[in-house]
């Protein structure tokens, strides 16, 4: 049983660190074609820590034991916290530190939720009632397989070190980008949970409130010994997964997007490849066609998809924005302290633009396809049908796709500035309670 553990252990670690090697191969190697790319690789990192809940990991009586036992942890602290929260009514900072984190441990939560099928007679409703019933990891997993398919198939010929050097680029952004935001959040971790430690007036990581005062260390100092424990392990765990689960909801659109460059690459050395092969034209136009159908299916379906996290992600997003600045500004004199909501303050900043970013970096990408069609059109050469085929494309390319949940309005970085002059003019009313 030991040596089936390490092995499994050694699995996952692989898993989680395997992109990063991807990574550096590809880096020094241009011309390496990897076997996986960008939403595949995040997947398996997320399987790799333990809480990818698909189908096939739910079959395991072990597997979903942990994942219910995670659910009842976290509603327990969730409670405690809620609990805690109430007794800082009467300092405002104190208010603004719990309903940060508390919100931070419901955001972990709902994506826990958003990602697993919980039987009607197991549902909590908890975080704003929202309970995502159907298969959405499996779904996930559709979608996941269907991008990987797209970049696992190359056309041999004119354009393919385009391709291939725009695959290159996509990936090594994302392995940057990935490296970058652990480390933040492994900092992150390390600064919050060891806070009690150089913190005089706080003990546990998490602000929590148990009956008889078991987190008093002068009072129960066993009980507040295992009450930190289990916030550091739990706390800590949660946090790095919730960066791999969001990673893999972010930089799908991502590969989405390198997807579409390689549509119109494609197109545009179309009639190079076909070198007057009427017959070749006709063959190449209709599986573009529907390559382009596709891609426009798989957004329709990732928006689907991430309907329920787009709408808790815009809100969970102006609400931690708005309390991070306002407890970094009330605590400035305290830099120790401070600087610990300085760093969330700027991860939420981050993660929001990246979002913002990869939303404009979609909709261009799929409007430049039309522009790409127009340029493998010749009207002197090819068949009615030929034309047809990618005016048709032209016509589809004319609507950008874009990530949106509806009735809210689309990630990209017009939106993002609305949110941060709404975020400072929140920010203007909470610094009025200090004065």
């Amino acid at each position: 049983i030991s040596e089936a553990r390490c092995e499994s252990m050694e699995s996952s670690w692989n898993r989680i660190q395997k992109p990063y090697q991807d990574g550096w191969a590809l880096f020094k190697n241009p011309q390496m074609k990897l076997q996986h790319f960008i939403s595949y690789s995040i997947r398996e990192q997320v399987k790799g820590f333990g809480f990818y809940t698909n189908s096939e990991q739910r079959r395991l009586p072990l597997r979903r034991m942990w994942h219910m036992s995670l659910f009842v942890q976290i509603i327990g602290h969730m409670a405690t916290m809620i609990t805690a929260t109430f007794e800082s009514l009467d300092d405002v900072v104190s208010l603004g530190l719990d309903i940060t984190f508390s919100i931070a441990v419901k955001l972990i939560t709902f994506n826990l939720f958003s990602l697993i099928e919980i039987p009607p007679f197991q549902a909590f409703f908890i975080l704003f009632r929202m309970v995502f019933l159907a298969l959405r990891a499996d779904q996930l997993d559709l979608v996941v397989d269907a991008l990987d398919d797209c970049y696992r198939f190359e056309r041999i010929g004119p354009g393919v070190m385009d391709v291939r050097a725009t695959k290159r680029a996509y990936f090594l952004a994302f392995v940057i980008m990935s490296a970058a935001w652990m480390f933040t959040i492994i900092m992150f971790v390390v600064i919050f949970l060891t806070s009690p430690f150089w913190m005089e007036s706080q003990s546990l990581p998490f602000h929590e409130s148990f009956p008889f005062q078991l987190q008093d260390p002068s009072k129960h100092p066993i009980a507040h010994a295992i009450i930190y424990l289990s916030q550091v392990i739990l706390g800590g765990y949660l946090l790095i997964w919730l960066v791999l689960a969001e990673a893999l909801c972010m930089f799908i659109f991502l590969e989405l997007a390198c997807t579409l460059s390689v549509l119109k690459i494609e197109l545009r050395h179309l009639l190079e490849f076909c070198n007057g092969d009427e017959v070749l034209l006709a063959r190449e136009v209709k599986r573009l066609t529907q390559f382009h159908q596709r891609i426009i299916y798989i957004s329709e379906r990732l928006n689907d998809i991430f309907k329920g996290p787009f709408i808790i992600q815009l809100m969970i997003n102006f609400a931690l924005i708005s309390l991070s600045v306002f407890e970094f500004l009330a605590l400035r004199h305290n830099l120790k302290v401070g600087i610990a909501y300085l760093i969330l303050m700027i991860m939420t900043l981050g993660h929001l633009s990246c979002w913002s970013k990869f939303g404009d970096l979609l909709s261009e990408e799929s409007l430049d396809v039309s522009l790409a069609a127009y340029e493998a059109y010749n009207p002197s050469f090819g068949s009615r049908g030929i034309h047809r085929d990618l005016g048709f494309i032209m016509h589809r390319a004319q609507e950008p796709l874009v990530m949106r949940a509806r009735p809210f309005p689309n990630f990209n970085l017009t939106n993002y500035m609305a949110i941060l002059k709404q975020c400072y003019s929140i920010l203007t009313i909470l610094l009025q309670t200090l004065e």
